[in-house]
């Protein structure tokens, strides 16, 4: 799994611009705004937001992982 991130001009990781792992085929970026956490499976949002970065993440890498035993079957 490889992970990129964007940075702001100081070269620290903006937790609002996100953070983006590319699991298996997919791309699931993860963002924080307000304390809360969201998570994007190739460019589709969840409706629901989570209260840790941890947390936002696995349910991005079991929806990339779902969709990618979808696409097998």
């Amino acid at each position: 799994m490889a992970m990129a991130g964007e940075h702001d001009a100081s070269g620290v990781l903006g937790r609002a611009a996100g953070i983006s792992y590319h699991v298996g085929a997919h791309l699931v970026r993860v963002s924080c705004a307000g304390g809360r956490w969201s998570v994007r499976v190739d460019d589709v949002a969840f409706d629901r937001w989570y209260t840790a970065q941890a947390d936002a993440w696995a349910a991005g890498v079991r929806e990339a992982d779902r969709l990618d035993r979808a696409s097998a079957a």
